[in-house]
């Protein structure tokens, strides 16, 4: 009997992403706070290499390699286990001048981001979910986007904005989809 009970997640309509003209904001906004510009190189970092927090959060200088003459990040996705390569772009080679940025929880990265986004006036309103401490669910409703940005916006804005940019194979490649059906949610 249970195999005739369908389940199935509950579809995410608010895709919350950040605009190539948003990231720029943010990469411009003056910090006075040593681990707010530590986050913000986190943000743009994940939005220039479009991997989940858990594998972003875990890169070292050795996964960055030169092969065939062309620089490059790799990694096995923990999620996925998939082996991935990255070319180094411009914005990420910027991003990196002084290095990787400290190590930090994703929990932490999380809360620092939401700040940063503040600060950085990305404050739009628009249609999302918060969680609610004293019911222990989500409420859904209009609010500043800062409020609703999570480390995963790094990977949806990576995808988002590179999209019609660049192959579509290309960019699942990178991030590790296996589906296009997947890469399009």
């Amino acid at each position: 009997q249970l195999k005739k009970i369908k389940s199935s997640k509950t579809k995410n309509d608010n895709i919350i992403f950040l605009s190539p003209t948003e990231i720029q904001k943010i990469s411009n906004t003056s910090l006075d706070k040593d681990y707010l510009i530590n986050a913000r190189k986190w943000l743009l970092l994940g939005c220039s290499i479009g991997q989940r927090a858990s594998d972003l959060l875990e890169l070292t200088d050795n996964n960055f390699i030169t092969r065939n003459g062309l620089d490059v990040i790799e990694l096995t996705q923990k999620k996925t286990g998939k082996k991935i390569t990255i070319p180094v772009l411009t914005e990420t080679s910027k991003i990196l001048e002084s290095g990787l940025p400290r190590k930090i929880s994703q929990q932490k990265l999380n809360n620092y981001i939401k700040e940063i986004c503040r600060i950085s006036n990305i404050d739009e309103v628009i249609v999302g979910s918060l969680f609610d401490s004293k019911t222990k669910r989500k409420v859904h409703g209009k609010y500043p986007k800062y409020k609703l940005i999570s480390t995963h916006v790094c990977r949806r804005s990576f995808a988002t904005n590179l999209y019609s940019k660049l192959p579509t194979p290309l960019i699942m490649q990178i991030t590790g989809h296996s589906t296009e059906k997947m890469f399009l949610n």
